[in-house]
């Protein structure tokens, strides 16, 4: 019986608890409410304060509602907009407000070449008493109907040999140099450089050493360099103020009395074979950092004519907030989000460069002398030419531009495993059944499972981060546009050259004039197309112009929800508290019971 009274104690107390809890609810809500509709009536959001007048009728009242409710549909459909314009394209390039000097960037890089494949002495030496190696280099340079394959594997040292023989060095091209006013030793301004169109001279390049990774393992000329050399790229800049005799050189300044000057001879009488259907000069200006493409970019120079080259700067920036966009949208790599095998610094040059070199290994199992590889690869002979051309077209028009081989869309991850597949089967002659790949190509077993396990690491760290075709530019590039003007050699620069003949120096020679039209330039500069600032600004405005939104008005809203419901409970309980020990305190309404 005890037991029963105690669990119908506890019912009854359990009830008693459920209708205090229901009352705070409704005590809770009816606050709220209440706030609500004191903050309608007092609100400073344009039309909001109608809606809660009630000296206002229902009709007035639901107008101004629909009213308010359209301005809200109005702002969101148009922060919407916003929003959709910065996700789908949240990169903007602008134009620095601030003109930049021409001592900020280098000089170009200037690589000239004489159109003379092999000289004709030294080509009738090489028929008449050279050895069989040198005929067969002879004629792979020369002669487009040769058969001749590189079945011999000819070593570098043997195809640099003769390059540097049958071609037309600094010392035999360059007549004179004149930096500035100051007259050069061209020797010491100019390197030998072999690059598509054979031996040429190269002017402001970077030491191959802070060019390539391991310059000791590419195949280059010995060159010298000034002892003071700068570890240049556009990203980082010159960081240390200019010590004259340095590379790369920087512009002294605008106009053709402040630039190089260079005179060139020709030698047309010593030409066995041609590069092009024409003699003379090829020219190309370039980075300091990147490998010139001479055979399809460089433009030519005629003997006879003094020609002016005015260099117009192209650099772009990018700023530091631009990191926090994913590649796939801002389209461009900050250098240490690229590796390459063999360039220690990105550019799209050579990226490019290098995946066609990586591309010709895997099609023609060979690469042309002029494309970054290492000295253990074969280089290609005549056979392989038609291949090496294939290569390089198919590289430039699909891989190149970021169309895969094997997946139908682009996306990094495609882009990645497809990598990761080339440059397994390069390292390990198969790839794994897991990679994408031909059904004609072997795939990997346990034997080549270490293979395999350091191609991926390779690939995901360096070598293979920069071997995909997918080459984007550079988020920081420096690039160099010319103008170019010429006219005919006057007699009187015979005078210049008083041991040449006049006929001489018409045929053979030109004047080239290399200098910057202008003192400063506009850099680009990429950066985010909403910063919170600007998000923040477009958003409110749109909120002001519709609603009268302001910062306040979100305090104000906060205040009413928060602080003006507690204040109004603690108001209530305190004002219930007060009745209850005022009702406890009262005097008994008898005198009796006093």
């Amino acid at each position: 019986m005890a037991q029963k009274n105690y669990n119908i104690r506890n019912i009854e107390v359990s009830q008693k608890h459920i209708e205090t809890q229901e009352k705070k609810h409704s005590k809770f809500r009816k606050s709220v409410v209440t706030q609500l509709e004191k903050y309608c009536e007092n609100t400073t959001l344009h039309g909001l304060r109608y809606v809660g007048d009630s000296h206002l009728t229902i009709g007035e009242r639901i107008f101004w509602f629909i009213s308010f409710s359209l301005a809200i549909i109005f702002a969101s459909y148009y922060i919407s907009n916003i929003y959709a314009k910065w996700k789908s394209s949240p990169v903007i390039i602008s134009f620095s407000p601030f003109d930049a000097e021409l001592s900020s960037i280098p000089f170009p890089a200037i690589t000239i070449c004489n159109m003379n494949q092999a000289k004709k002495s030294e080509a009738e030496r090489i028929l008449k008493e050279g050895s069989s190696i040198e005929r067969k280099l002879l004629d792979d340079s020369c002669n487009g109907n040769t058969s001749f394959d590189n079945s011999e594997n000819i070593s570098w040292e043997s195809l640099r040999d003769f390059l540097v023989k049958v071609g037309s060095s600094c010392a035999d091209m360059l007549h004179s140099c004149q930096w500035g006013s100051e007259k050069l030793d061209c020797n010491d301004v100019f390197n030998n450089d072999l690059t598509d169109e054979g031996l040429c001279c190269s002017f402001n390049r970077l030491p191959p050493e802070k060019i390539f990774r391991k310059s000791k393992d590419i195949s280059i000329l010995n060159q010298t360099y000034p002892s003071n050399v700068y570890d240049w790229n556009p990203e980082t800049g010159f960081t240390e103020a200019d010590t004259g005799d340095s590379i790369p050189r920087r512009p002294l300044g605008a106009g053709a009395h402040l630039g190089l000057s260079v005179i060139l001879d020709a030698n047309i009488e010593n030409y066995y074979c041609s590069s092009t259907h024409s003699t003379g000069f090829k020219v190309i200006l370039s980075n300091p950092i990147e490998t010139p493409k001479m055979a399809d970019y460089g433009f030519l120079i005629s003997p006879g004519f003094e020609t002016r080259i005015s260099i117009d700067p192209s650099v772009r920036e990018a700023t530091s907030a631009l990191r926090s966009i994913p590649i796939e949208k801002r389209q461009c790599y900050f250098s240490n989000e690229r590796p390459l095998q063999y360039y220690r610094s990105y550019s799209q040059r050579n990226c490019l460069l290098e995946c066609q070199s990586n591309y010709t290994l895997d099609q023609c199992a060979c690469v042309p002398y002029y494309l970054p590889k290492d000295k253990s690869i074969k280089y290609c002979g005549k056979t392989e030419k038609s291949c090496v051309s294939s290569a390089k077209e198919d590289m430039e028009t699909e891989a190149g531009n970021g169309i895969l081989l094997i997946f139908r869309s682009y996306s990094q991850r495609n882009c990645l495993l497809e990598c990761q597949s080339n440059y397994t089967l390069d390292q390990c002659a198969c790839v794994p059944y897991y990679l994408p790949k031909d059904k004609s190509i072997k795939y990997c077993g346990k034997t080549e499972k270490s293979c395999v396990s350091s191609a991926k690491e390779d690939m995901e760290t360096e070598a293979g981060n920069g071997s995909s075709c997918h080459c984007l530019p550079s988020c920081f590039s420096v690039k160099f546009f010319n103008m170019i003007s010429f006219a005919q050699l006057a007699p009187q620069v015979s005078s210049d050259l008083p041991h040449l003949s006049p006929k001489y120096i018409v045929n053979n020679m030109a004047l080239l004039q290399f200098y910057f039209y202008a003192s400063k330039f506009t850099k680009e500069l990429k950066s985010e197309l909403y910063g919170f600032t600007e998000i923040l600004s477009n958003i409110g405005g749109l909120l002001s112009l519709c609603l009268g939104f302001s910062f306040l008005s979100f305090i104000e809203l906060i205040y009413f929800l928060t602080l003006r419901v507690s204040c109004d409970l603690a108001k209530r309980h305190t004002s219930i508290k007060q009745k209850m020990k005022n009702f406890r305190n009262r005097s008994p309404p008898y005198p009796f019971l006093r």
